[in-house]
């Protein structure tokens, strides 16, 4: 649909500029802002972003900037309207690149069962190793 848009409102303008005196310029303004948003929105679409749980810790990789939180540093996370809240006792730990803020992360799975998982593995160095594989997954499932 962002894909689309831009090229519909293109060939709008461009057919009313063929009916009209000329070209609209709200709206091939619009258009060219469009197109250039584009390319951002292929990017955070294609790209390998959200939430990732391993062995080392929990990352949250967004276009502008992720969050690496060491499992030392986070003891404890709750589910929010807006995804998982991180609450982290040893900041000096986290890795933030680019833009940031805050330690909440947002999921695409439920909620409450990524922070469950995070409790988990938080709590449980020991199941940590397994994270990713089937072993981990029946050892989640016995849980």
């Amino acid at each position: 649909m962002g894909t689309v848009m831009p090229v519909a409102l293109a060939a709008l303008a461009v057919n009313e500029a063929h009916l009209s005196e000329g070209f609209d310029r709200f709206q091939i303004a619009v258009v060219v802002l469009l197109l250039l948003l584009v390319p951002l929105q292929w990017y955070s679409v294609l790209g390998p972003f959200g939430v990732f749980l391993g062995p080392d810790g929990v990352r949250d990789r967004q276009p502008f900037g992720s969050i690496f939180v060491p499992w030392e540093a986070v003891p404890a996370a709750e589910p929010t309207s807006s995804g998982v809240k991180l609450r982290i006792v040893h900041p000096e730990l986290v890795m933030r690149r680019g833009f940031r803020p805050g330690t909440t992360v947002r999921t695409g799975a439920d909620r409450g069962f990524t922070a469950w998982a995070i409790n988990l593995y938080a709590a449980r160095p020991d199941y940590r190793r397994a994270i990713g594989t089937n072993d981990g997954l029946l050892e989640l499932k016995s849980d």
